[in-house]
């Protein structure tokens, strides 16, 4: 068995590696395949290493493989840190155009590749919203933004982007939600409606949620612990788990 992990991290580095990167920029430039979409790739915040976990189509792969596995059509989409768009534009194929999609992303900077993305891929009947999942009752955070576009976050730096906040109470009340399908990767900003705002999940019918060990108002919040308050709290139950990414539907 370590011979097999050890030949398999050897090939990984081989297909990830800097000559591979520079190969697969050098053919794609704007755009690049992915699971029979176009991904625009044309943005700062996307690093040579997402470009080529794009290109070997194992760019979130977690999320990918139980967004594929979980989502049934017709089921209203609701995502939290939607990035560039990848999952947005995968689930948008699966969902059909007159489904309802929310796309809510914080940072400012990736809306435009997000929006890129929906459109190079005809997806119809989309929502991009520009807000954070944060605190209840504060009307706006500080975003901290990283090189990746996969790593910013909520930061108490009054230096980052200022953000409005969503309330998802009303957010939901608002868009008349039932039995939507929830897909969730905002780097450890769970922790406000897991906290805080919980209710919410109690029209949810499936979620995807990335788990991130996170530490709040003093106290750690292990990934277990997190997936124990999400169980206790709502009507959801874990029905699978694959690395940091649970799975939940409504009992």
């Amino acid at each position: 068995m370590r011979i097999i992990s050890f030949l398999k991290k050897i090939g990984i580095g081989i297909l990830t590696s800097k000559l591979a990167i520079r190969i697969v920029r050098s053919f794609y430039t704007t755009y690049i395949p992915f699971f029979g979409l176009k991904i625009n790739i044309n943005n700062q915040f996307i690093t040579d290493r997402e470009v080529i976990n794009l290109f070997w189509g194992i760019y979130e792969k977690a999320e990918v493989r139980m967004s594929r596995k979980y989502y049934s059509k017709g089921m209203t989409v609701v995502e939290f840190g939607s990035s560039i768009g990848v999952i947005s534009a995968l689930l948008g194929k699966m969902k059909g155009p007159d489904v309802p999609q929310y796309c809510i992303e914080a940072n400012e900077s990736l809306i435009p590749t997000l929006k890129a993305n929906l459109e190079i891929n005809a997806i119809e009947n989309s929502t991009i919203i520009q807000k954070a999942i944060g605190p209840k009752g504060v009307s706006s955070v500080f975003l901290d933004l990283s090189s990746s576009n996969l790593n910013s976050k909520i930061s108490n730096d009054s230096t980052g982007q200022v953000v409005e906040t969503l309330d998802l109470i009303e957010f939901i009340a608002e868009e008349s939600l039932r039995d939507f399908f929830l897909i969730c990767d905002i780097e450890g900003a769970e922790i406000f409606f897991i906290n805080e705002q919980i209710e919410f999940l109690v029209h949810c019918k499936t979620a995807v949620i990335e788990l991130h060990n996170i530490s709040f108002e003093g106290k750690y919040y292990s990934r277990e612990l997190l997936n124990e308050l999400i169980q206790s709290r709502s009507y959801l139950r874990l029905v699978e788990k694959y690395r940091h990414v649970y799975v939940y539907q409504r009992k």
